[in-house]
């Protein structure tokens, strides 16, 4: 396969697989590698004239192959923690919360945090972080923290009845 040939079928194939992970995926940094992952992958299998010559249906085994990596990204995306945590601080670069919220939210959302730091101890504290700021359950928390499962849902349960009693009354007033 020459140059050129592969130049048409990069430009007939991209904006197609860009256009399914775009559906599938919200981030657009995301979709690029994706797309370039699949593309990458499928333009190997056609480089070769040894595997090509086994290819029946190129189409078909470009869309598995698209599935298949989106599937395995949605499955790796649940396993990795957020990137931001609760005390990091907003700035986003250009597209910093400032962007999207008010100032006084801003303020809300900041002496909240510090309401909830203040009510809890250090390790109900990192239970909450990990529970929803990292979306971790309860018995991957009690892998990270080596506790047992029921005793970290009964001190989430516990330091969130604190923070709700403490801290709500803050959100209301301000």
């Amino acid at each position: 396969m020459n140059n050129q040939t592969l130049k048409e079928e990069w430009e007939y194939y991209y904006p197609k697989v860009y256009g399914y992970f775009f559906k599938r995926v919200n981030n657009r940094i995301d979709v690029e590698d994706l797309t370039a992952m699949v593309l990458h992958k499928f333009f190997e299998v056609l480089i070769r004239p040894e595997k090509s010559a086994n290819l029946t249906n190129k189409n078909a085994y470009l869309w598995k192959i698209a599935y298949n990596h989106l599937a395995d990204f949605i499955q790796n995306k649940q396993k990795r923690p957020l990137a931001i945590g609760i005390d990091d601080e907003f700035e986003l670069g250009d597209n910093s919360i400032e962007k999207f919220y008010s100032k006084s939210y801003q303020e809300r959302v900041k002496n909240l945090l510090k309401c909830i730091k203040s009510q809890v101890k250090e390790l109900e504290y990192n239970i909450i972080e990990m529970s929803f700021f990292e979306e971790l359950t309860s018995l991957e928390i009690s892998k990270v923290l080596n506790l047992k499962s029921p005793a970290i849902r009964q001190k989430l349960s516990r330091s969130l009845k604190k923070v709700r009693e403490k801290c709500k009354k803050l959100w209301q007033e301000s």
